[in-house]
């Protein structure tokens, strides 16, 4: 069972014994029946709030050697960036969705903050022993996080091919297409300037993905919602993770095993905020990349962080309790 244990190097969520298929209780029935069932070490998980996930994320950034919580910051303080902005207030009173992606960035929400790319450093940290963080790899972190906010800002244009869009929806749209397609370019421009084909060719996959994505039908099974769950946001962590392997110079193996974690990571992400997925799933995935971290990365404090981020990602530092 999951179980929380203190690491020699401080608070930390390792120590998972084993991974059975559990039922996910919801519901306050379900959640007392949780409580009164479970042991000391579980219902630990249940006093956690924001505080303990600030206190996992800024152990994070001081194992990474800075903080991570504005990497798409150059992108966003740009001219045409702000120019965005300045015709975002012809939306204010609207209820187009690039609205809400706006507040969101804005007041921090976890679904926009920089975590992909602190995963992609605190990976590329494990797998670089200590070694310092290269340009490089700091560069990839700011792509990945400029694609996903490009990709958000994307997702928020409406489907409206049935009905005569209004005025409000028309010009949400456009602003949601252009804005998101100059963040796309900047993270091109970034990706150029990184002199390696290898990962502008799986950054570019990881992109591309994203596109087909939207030409997938909607999920009918767990293995439909995997296939659409990766095309949609799992490609760009797995690209991600290969693509920093791939300026840490690591083994081709290597590099391939950090593919494979991206997408059992970004699939664990995913499925723990669907309610159409049953949450063994994510159990699985988690403990495929338990396997891959202590079976191919060094015991680091990297590592450790990044296992704590991944828990908390997961959910299981606050609410989803498994008996």
């Amino acid at each position: 069972m999951w179980r929380l244990t203190c690491h020699p190097r401080g608070y930390s969520l390792v120590d998972v014994m084993a991974f059975p298929v559990l039922t996910l209780m919801r519901g306050s029935a379900g959640l007392s029946l949780a409580i009164r069932r479970s042991t000391r070490s579980l219902s630990m998980f249940l006093q956690w709030d924001e505080r303990d996930w600030g206190r996992i994320i800024l152990n994070a950034e001081k194992v990474v050697g800075y903080p991570t919580s504005y990497l798409s910051l150059r992108s966003l303080l740009s001219d045409e960036a702000a120019n965005i902005a300045l015709h975002l207030k012809k939306l204010l009173g609207s209820h187009h969705p690039l609205i809400s992606t706006a507040k969101a960035l804005m007041t921090g929400e976890r679904e926009m903050s920089q975590l992909r790319g602190l995963m992609i450093l605190l990976l590329s940290k494990t797998a670089g022993g200590s070694q310092p963080l290269s340009i490089q790899q700091r560069s990839l972190a700011e792509v990945v996080e400029t694609i996903h906010l490009a990709q958000l800002i994307h997702m928020g244009i409406q489907d409206q091919q049935d009905d005569i869009p209004s005025g409000d929806d028309a010009l949400g749209n456009r602003m949601a297409t252009l804005s998101g397609d100059y963040f796309l370019a900047q993270a091109s421009h970034s990706l150029a300037l990184l002199n390696s084909t290898k990962v502008v060719e799986l950054m570019s996959g990881a992109i591309r993905d994203f596109s087909l994505s939207w030409f997938v039908k909607q999920p009918e099974s767990q293995e439909e919602w995997e296939e659409k769950a990766y095309l949609r946001r799992g490609s760009l962590l797995a690209n991600g993770f290969q693509a920093a392997l791939t300026l840490a110079n690591a083994s081709t193996y290597l590099q391939a095993q950090a593919f494979v974690l991206g997408s059992r990571l970004a699939a664990a992400w995913q499925g723990e905020s669907s309610f159409k997925v049953d949450y063994s799933l994510v159990q699985l995935r988690i403990a495929e990349v338990k396997d891959i971290l202590w079976r191919d990365f060094p015991d680091s404090d990297a590592r450790l962080a990044f296992w704590n981020v991944m828990l908390g990602l997961t959910g299981l530092e606050t609410k989803n309790i498994s008996i």
